[in-house]
Order: C-alpha cells, then sequence, then structure tokens
C-alpha cells in the first residue's frame, strides 16, 4: 500500500469517526424551526473557500432551523477532510437564530521523501 493510500485511509477513517459528533448534537425545542438570521464561523478563516463554505453549509437567511440540517452540514465539512473538529452553537437574535460554526483545521503531513 502507498503512503499516498494510507493517508487517504486514514482521512476516510478518521471523518467517519468524527460524524459521533454530528449525531450527539441536540437541539432545544424552543428553536427548532426558528428562521435563521445569520451563519458565522469561528474562526473567521476558514480552510475552505467561501464558495465552497456557501455550498456545504446552505442556510440562507429565514431557512428554519432543524436538527437534522445542522447535522447534514456538519456531515459535509467532515467529508472535506478539512477539519479535525466542527462544533454548532446557535444563539438568539432579533428574529431568530445565529449560528455558530466552531472548528478546528485538519492538519496532515502529506508524502515525505528522506534521502542520504
Amino acid at each position: 500500500m502507498s503512503s499516498r493510500t494510507l493517508v487517504r485511509s486514514w482521512l476516510i477513517a478518521s471523518s467517519l469517526l468524527s460524524f459521533a459528533h454530528a449525531d450527539d448534537l441536540s437541539l432545544p425545542r424552543e428553536y427548532e424551526g426558528k428562521p435563521i438570521e445569520q451563519v458565522r464561523f469561528d474562526p473567521q478563516r476558514q480552510p475552505v473557500s467561501p464558495g465552497d463554505l456557501a455550498r456545504l453549509v446552505a442556510f440562507p437567511p429565514g431557512t428554519p432551523l432543524k436538527q437534522s440540517d445542522i447535522r447534514d452540514a456538519i456531515k459535509r465539512l467532515y467529508a472535506t477532510g478539512d477539519y479535525q473538529d466542527v462544533e454548532v452553537t446557535w444563539e438568539p437574535s432579533a428574529n431568530g437564530v445565529t449560528l455558530v460554526f466552531r472548528t478546528v483545521e485538519q492538519w496532515f503531513i502529506g508524502p515525505v521523501e528522506v534521502r542520504g
């Protein structure tokens, strides 16, 4: 098995194990169905492009908050292989809720070659 295949296998396995975090999500009943006003990321600088983030975490303003949609967004972020940890919290806002995605970037070392 090549080192590239090993790294890819490790990333897939770690991503699958990380899905357990998404299953632990428990949304308080009073927030279910409230309109999502805003989505923020902490840290603001993310390892994927803003366009990819908009596609992976697609919550246009006014979208009703559903636990299953948040869980799916977390799984999509983990599936990129760019995240070690993803946590979502929500804050009440004037007309609904603000979602806050707190992330930890996945660091890994690619192929290493030693000569001599």
